[in-house]
């Protein structure tokens, strides 16, 4: 069972799309949290996603894929 804990309007690949985050527990009892950036450009959905154990890792790197997500464009 996945949890959208928020979402809201967001830049990506160069258009407009959403951004969102969620959380889960693994069936190993591992509480997960995510965050993603999508966007629909020419009818294809492009989407980078980071999801990390709660506990430390997710907000150790959490800037490091909001970078990425911020600068990520469509490839020619």
């Amino acid at each position: 069972l996945i949890t959208i804990d928020s979402i809201k309007p967001a830049r990506f690949v160069g258009a407009d799309g959403v951004a969102f985050t969620y959380s889960f527990v693994k069936p190993d009892g591992l509480r997960r949290k995510g965050e993603a950036r999508a966007a629909l450009v020419g009818g294809k959905l492009y989407m980078m996603t980071f999801e990390a154990p709660a506990l430390h890792y997710f907000d150790r790197d959490a800037a490091n894929f909001r970078s990425l997500a911020e600068t990520a464009k469509i490839g020619s």
